[in-house]
């Protein structure tokens, strides 16, 4: 008898463990599926009422210090936090992508590009509609207008600037107080070294992607050999290379360059502004053909002109078309000071 419920005792406790392990495994099972989809809310929203927008972003110049491309991407996480379930998918194309996907009838909702592209989707684009257009200082308000219709408006710019430093300018025999743009066709100097003579170039720039500056090699003596065919990049390291006296640069070589100052390999800097027109705008635009997207795609643009939004173009070491972001006695304030007056090329004809 003893043995009999020592058996049955034994039966019991091992159902009894069946239990215990069968309710943990179901327990896991439920949680693991709820996890999953908070996760995809989370992620994804919640899929019934989720608007997704996609925008491409292509870039045709060298900007400031930072991605243009990671900045757009922090503004849409900021958006889509005010706006659930409204997510701003960013794709970087290139110039040859973005050609063969609108002649393949593929196209986004939004657009956010330089100059030199708009031809491509220009017949696409969608009026905009915007209650902080009225940020815009006026000259960058009209270079997104088409026939009394705003098609694009721009969130951040560069513009070309004059770099050399005292010592460069003395070895060519000149005065730094003379101004660099008095300068720039007159700074070329030879010198011999034990195997040849050398030459050292007035000036050099990057002429790929940089409308305007092509206009330079008429003065073919005095400019770096092809600088029209040389991307900016190249250019500075011509001009860091001893090759030239005088750099045409842009906002990127400013961040280069002081960079190399806080380092001490450079010392007396000497920057000015060139030219009182710039194209080196970085535009949004809409495309999208559904009434839905186009009014949250103007909703976000609206968002990129903010004030909040615009005095975080400081991080990316470029300039704001709203307003002035920077503070003495840094460079970028001095050279924001200098570009009140500059003029926006127009985007379309």
């Amino acid at each position: 008898m003893a043995k009999a419920k020592k058996i049955m005792l034994m039966i019991f406790e091992i159902v009894l463990i069946g239990i215990v392990v069968f309710l943990c495994v179901i327990s896991g099972t439920i949680a693991v599926k709820k996890s999953s989809n908070l996760i995809e809310e989370k992620f994804f929203g919640k899929r019934n009422n989720e608007t997704i927008l996609e925008l491409w972003h292509i870039e045709t110049f060298e900007g400031g210090s930072a991605s243009r491309e990671n900045w757009l991407n922090l503004r849409a996480l900021e958006f889509e936090k005010l706006n659930k379930g409204i997510f701003v998918l960013i794709k970087k194309v290139s110039t040859e992508e973005l050609k063969i996907s609108v002649e393949e009838g593929k196209k986004p909702d939004l657009i956010s590009f330089g100059y030199g592209v708009q031809n491509y989707f220009e017949n696409y684009l969608v009026p905009l509609n915007l209650e902080n257009r009225k940020n815009l200082k006026e000259t960058f308000l009209l270079s997104g207008e088409k026939n009394g219709k705003l098609l694009a408006v721009p969130y951040c710019y560069s513009r070309h600037l004059l770099f050399s430093t005292n010592e460069k300018i003395e070895k060519a025999g000149n005065n730094a107080k003379d101004g660099l743009d008095n300068l720039l066709f007159s700074s070329s100097y030879t010198y011999k070294t034990k195997k040849a003579e050398k030459i050292v170039y007035s000036c050099v720039f990057g002429g790929t992607n940089n409308p305007g500056l092509s206009v330079l090699s008429s003065k073919e003596n005095a400019i770096f050999p092809d600088s029209e065919k040389t991307s900016s990049f190249e250019a500075y390291l011509n001009f860091m290379g001893g090759k030239a006296s005088i750099l045409v640069g842009n906002l990127r070589d400013l961040s280069r360059l002081e960079n190399k100052v806080n380092n001490g390999q450079i010392t007396s800097l000497l920057c000015e502004p060139f030219e009182t027109k710039t194209a080196l705008t970085q535009n949004l635009a809409v495309i999208s053909g559904n009434s839905e997207k186009q009014v949250l795609a103007n909703a976000f643009i609206d968002y990129c002109l903010s004030g909040a939004s615009q005095y975080n173009v400081s991080r990316l070491g470029m300039l704001s078309p709203c307003f002035n972001i920077y503070n003495e006695p840094s460079i970028l304030s001095k050279v924001e000071k200098l570009s009140e007056k500059i003029e926006a090329v127009k985007l379309f004809k």
